[in-house]
């Protein structure tokens, strides 16, 4: 029971964390000027939770 409800949460974590990094991203992009370095965390937000956002949207059907 506790294993199942600690990978809820971390999923949440992972969920949250994606969305910061690709605001972070697009902060970067268009305040800073630095395309690289924000296309790097669009892709690393992508990255991390895909799974997570493939699993919640599978879910709400």
């Amino acid at each position: 029971m506790i294993k199942i409800e600690s990978v809820k949460w971390l999923s949440r974590i992972a969920i949250i964390l994606s969305i910061l990094l690709l605001i972070f991203g697009i902060y970067l992009i268009t305040k800073d000027a630095e395309i690289l370095e924000g296309i790097v965390y669009i892709f690393l937000a992508f990255s991390i939770s895909i799974d997570h956002w493939i699993k919640l949207f599978k879910n709400k059907k």
